[in-house]
């Protein structure tokens, strides 16, 4: 059975993972890529059948989806994906400009420290030549996590569980917004550019540089989801 607007269904799940936490990702990639957009319905049954999974861990999934703010409840549909919200949306790039500025820094101050972890370092690395690879028939899921991957990266250099942990309930709501920003080619080019700037000051141990670089590009990227959600 199809589910919202897309013809598209969901593949099924790896049962290597925790079904739950599989699900509920699989379903935030899904309304990232608009497979699922706003107002489509998600009804747990069809769901569960086009997973190949229980209907039980679709429930504590879609229970997650709810708490997140990605979907919410209506009159006869039930279950359905959240419209976006731009002033929230403004909102959490204002905060996450800040947040990844700081986290930047940090990235940056642990290299020139040499506290820096290699394999992270390498990561880092690995992801901008990566990035630069990316043309218009890269799959937006993939640049999605490419673009996660890459800030988490940095997450991981500063070395701060508390900052890590303050943001983490805020990514699916930026994968959702990258989604949209993502399937503009171009903005893929602006997207990697900016992260190559960051990368650079980073791997260069320039705190001041990078905390300048991840604020340009986090002010641009939350510029460009507006302005394509609102398009």
């Amino acid at each position: 059975m199809i589910v919202g607007s897309s013809t598209e269904k969901l593949m099924p799940v790896d049962l290597h993972r925790s079904l739950t936490d599989t699900i509920y990702e699989r379903l935030v990639d899904a309304i990232a890529t608009d497979k699922l957009p706003p107002g489509a319905r998600l009804n747990q049954r069809d769901l569960a059948e086009q997973l190949m999974v229980s209907r039980q861990p679709v429930s504590h999934a879609l229970h997650r989806l709810k708490a997140t703010g990605l979907a919410t409840e209506t009159g006869r549909k039930g279950l359905v994906v959240a419209p976006v919200d731009l002033v929230r949306l403004r909102d959490l790039y204002d905060l996450r400009t800040e947040i990844e500025g700081l986290v930047a820094a940090r990235a940056a101050a642990a290299v020139k420290a040499d506290h820096a972890n290699p394999a992270d370092l390498d990561r880092l690395k690995h992801l901008i030549e990566f990035g630069g690879t990316i043309g218009a028939d890269t799959s937006v899921l993939d640049c999605i996590l490419a673009d996660v991957e890459f800030h988490l990266c940095l997450y991981r250099l500063c070395g701060s569980a508390v900052i890590s942990e303050a943001i983490a309930p805020l990514w699916p709501h930026f994968r959702r917004s990258m989604g949209k920003a993502l399937s503009i080619y171009n903005h893929r080019k602006v997207s990697w550019d900016g992260h190559n700037a960051i990368a650079q000051a980073v791997l260069a141990g320039d705190a001041e540089a990078a905390r300048k670089a991840a604020r340009v590009h986090i002010e641009r990227a939350g510029q460009e989801a507006v302005r394509t959600l609102t398009a």
